[in-house]
């Protein structure tokens, strides 16, 4: 979404992070509830794309991480 420039985004929930990275893109961003991270589905830690992009300042930094990521993902749903 920053790096779309998109000027507001809607998310029943957001982490943390991601709220600061909205701000920091200058997009206006509503939600009902913040929290310190997304859940995975499994319910057993943070996100696979949160985590991944922890150490990321910008969103710059977390698109070529996130193809990747993806990339691996259709690699392992073709075989």
């Amino acid at each position: 979404m920053v790096l779309g420039a998109v000027k507001g985004v809607y998310a029943d929930t957001v982490s943390e992070a991601a709220l600061r990275m909205f701000a920091d893109g200058g997009i206006s961003i509503d939600y009902s509830k913040c929290v310190q991270n997304i859940i995975n589905r499994a319910g057993t830690g943070m996100c696979p794309i949160e985590e991944l992009c922890l150490p990321c300042h910008t969103a710059a930094e977390c698109l070529p991480l996130i193809e990747a990521f993806a990339s691996r993902l259709t690699d392992l749903n073709k075989n």
